[in-house]
C-alpha cells in the first residue's frame, strides 16, 4: 500500500476519533479505524502472510451445567478471551500436490485460490492488541485527564497480559516463544515484548481473567465515564433537504473563552474551599494542576514533560497511583533518552502518542520484528507431504 495514502488514512481516522460531531460518546469502537490502519502499517510488505484480525476468539470455555441446580442463575459463566485485534501468521504443507509450496503460491491468481491443496501445520500470533475508549475531550484539568488515561491504559495493559498468558497456555501455540503486546487508549499507546518464560509454571485461569476484567470495568466507569448522547433520528427525506443547513458541531472562539473563564472561576472557588490542613505533597500537586491549566492553550493537550511531572507528583501522595506505575520512572516514553531494544524490556514501555518521534521509532521496531518473524517462519514447512 502507498505509504502516503496509508498515513492520510491514519490522519483522517485520528480526526474522526476526536470528532465531537461524529464520535460524541467516545466509545472504544471509534478507535478501530486508526488501529486497523496501524496494524496494516506494521505488516508492511508481508501483509497477507501477516494477517490483522479483529475480535479473534483466542479461547472459549463453557461451564459444564451437568451437576448444577437447574433453578440456579449463573451470571457470566462462560469464559471468553477475545483480543480487540491480533496478527496471525500461518505455516503450511502441500497435500495431494507434488512440488514445492513456494511454486504453488507463486502461481496464485484471483481466479485460482488453491486452499484445499495446502494444510495449516502451525499458527502464530506475534502481536496482541487491547484497546480502550479515549479519554474525555472535556477534562477540566490535567488531573482529570491523567486519571482517565492512567486508569484506561493500566486496564488495557492488564487485559493484554492476561491474553498473553492465555496464548502461552494453549497447546496449539506451543512453538511460539514471544508475543508483542500493544495497549492503546485512543491515540495513546504502549507495548511490551513478552517471552513465554514470564508465565512458566502458571496455567491460565479463565475465571480469574474474567473477574479481573469486570473489576477494572468499574474503575474505568469511575475515572473515565462515557458521554451519554442519544443520536437524533429524522425522516431521511427531511435530512436530505437539510443537508446545507446542518450546522457544524463544536464551539465558537467566544464559547471556548466563556467555558475557560467559567472553568477558571470554578477552580478558584475550589481553591478557596480547600482544606488548609491538606498534606504538603497534595498541595504541591494541586498547585501544579492549577498552574498547568492556566497556561494550557488547547483543551486535552498536555506536553510530555507536564504529564511526567504530574505522574511523579501524584506518586508522592497517592499510594494507588504509585503502585500502579511503580515500574515507570516516567509515565511517557522519553523522546530524548536512549532507545531500548524490544527484547530488552522487563516491563511495559512508557506511554506514547501516535505521531510523536518516539512512537514512530518503536512502531518501526515492531514492524521490523514482525517482518523478521514472517521470514523466519516460512522455510521449515516448505515441503511436500
Amino acid at each position: 500500500m502507498n505509504d502516503i495514502l496509508l498515513l492520510t488514512g491514519i490522519v483522517f481516522a485520528l480526526s474522526f476519533l476526536l470528532s465531537v460531531k461524529f464520535n460524541r460518546r467516545r466509545t472504544e469502537d471509534s478507535t478501530h479505524p486508526v488501529w486497523s490502519l496501524i496494524l496494516i502499517q506494521l505488516c508492511g510488505s508481508n501483509l497477507g502472510r501477516l494477517q490483522p484480525v479483529p475480535q479473534y476468539r483466542l479461547y472459549f470455555s463453557a461451564v459444564d451445567f451437568t451437576d448444577l441446580d437447574p433453578n440456579e442463575t449463573i451470571s457470566g459463566s462462560d469464559v471468553e478471551v477475545i483480543p480487540d485485534f491480533c496478527i496471525l501468521l500461518h505455516r503450511a504443507v502441500l497435500v495431494r500436490v507434488e512440488g514445492p509450496l513456494r511454486s504453488l503460491l507463486a502461481n496464485i491468481q484471483s481466479t485460482y485460490l488453491p486452499s484445499r491443496a495446502i494444510k495449516i501445520t502451525s499458527t502464530f500470533i506475534p502481536l496482541l492488541v487491547e484497546l480502550k475508549r479515549p479519554v474525555s475531550r472535556n477534562c477540566r484539568d490535567i488531573d482529570e485527564f491523567m486519571s482517565g488515561l492512567g486508569t484506561m491504559m493500566k486496564s488495557a495493559q492488564s487485559q493484554a497480559e492476561g491474553q498473553a498468558h492465555c496464548l502461552f497456555s494453549i497447546p496449539n501455540f506451543h512453538r511460539q516463544m514471544h508475543v508483542v503486546l500493544l495497549a492503546a487508549v485512543g491515540e495513546w499507546w504502549s507495548f511490551w515484548f513478552v517471552p513465554r518464560s514470564n508465565f512458566s509454571g502458571k496455567t491460565f485461569n479463565g475465571n480469574k481473567y474474567v473477574f479481573d476484567v469486570n473489576d477494572r470495568l468499574e474503575e474505568e466507569e469511575r475515572n473515565n465515564p462515557l458521554e451519554e448522547d442519544e443520536p437524533k433520528l429524522m425522516d431521511p427525506d427531511l435530512i436530505h433537504e437539510m443537508r446545507n443547513l446542518i450546522a457544524h458541531a463544536g464551539e465558537t472562539p467566544a464559547q471556548i473563552k466563556d467555558r475557560h473563564d467559567a472553568e477558571r472561576d470554578a477552580r478558584q472557588r475550589r481553591r478557596a474551599q480547600r482544606n488548609m490542613i491538606r498534606q504538603h505533597n497534595e498541595d504541591q500537586l494541586q498547585e501544579f494542576i492549577d498552574k498547568t491549566q492556566e497556561i494550557q492553550n488547547e483543551p486535552g493537550i498536555y506536553p510530555d514533560l507536564a504529564i511526567n511531572e504530574y505522574s511523579q507528583r501524584r506518586s508522592a501522595c497517592d499510594a494507588d497511583w504509585k503502585l500502579r506505575w511503580k515500574f515507570q520512572r516516567e509515565f511517557m516514553e522519553s523522546e530524548l533518552g536512549s532507545r531500548v531494544a524490544l527484547e530488552d524490556r522487563a516491563d511495559w514501555s512508557g506511554v506514547m502518542r501516535l505521531g510523536s518521534k518516539t512512537s514512530e521509532y518503536y512502531l518501526f521496531q515492531i514492524r521490523n520484528y514482525l517482518n523478521q518473524f514472517a521470514r523466519d517462519n516460512v522455510e521449515e514447512d516448505d515441503i511436500s507431504q
